[in-house]
């Protein structure tokens, strides 16, 4: 399964949310059954003190979350991003690559392979314990 998409954040992914700020919020990518127990998203958060928005491989295995930064981006910046996920053995497999205006960044983990009733997509979603400050 392969997920291919263009984006970019604008002035209103900017936002301050105190202690909280470090959150992962989600961009795109798959749950398998229950999410929060299995999944492989590319998140993303502010960054105020770089004023960049900070990308992530964010991804749940057997409920354990697992966070892997990806790269720094600009506001405005038009980035490519595929995230694809293969499954071999007792093994799943994710790659991401971002394509930035200056750089290629890829990445790989390994994780267990669930056992699989239903495979789905995941789209965007703000935060983890707050709601969005304003619309992003």
């Amino acid at each position: 399964m392969e997920i291919n998409t263009t984006v970019s954040f604008d002035d209103t992914a900017k936002y301050d949310i105190g202690k909280d700020q470090t959150d992962i919020n989600k961009l795109l990518g798959f749950g398998y059954n229950l999410h929060h127990l299995n999944s492989d998203r590319i998140g993303w958060r502010y960054v105020p003190s770089k004023d960049k928005i900070e990308l992530l491989l964010y991804s749940y295995n057997r409920k354990e979350r697992v966070k892997k930064h990806i790269c720094y981006v600009d506001i405005n910046e038009e980035i490519s991003i595929n995230i694809s996920v293969q499954f071999k053995e007792n093994s799943r497999y994710v790659y991401s690559t971002i394509k930035t205006k200056d750089k290629t960044y890829k990445t790989k983990a390994k994780f267990h392979k669930p056992i699989m009733v239903l495979l789905y997509g995941l789209s965007l979603y703000f935060g983890g314990n707050i709601a969005a400050p304003h619309d992003i």
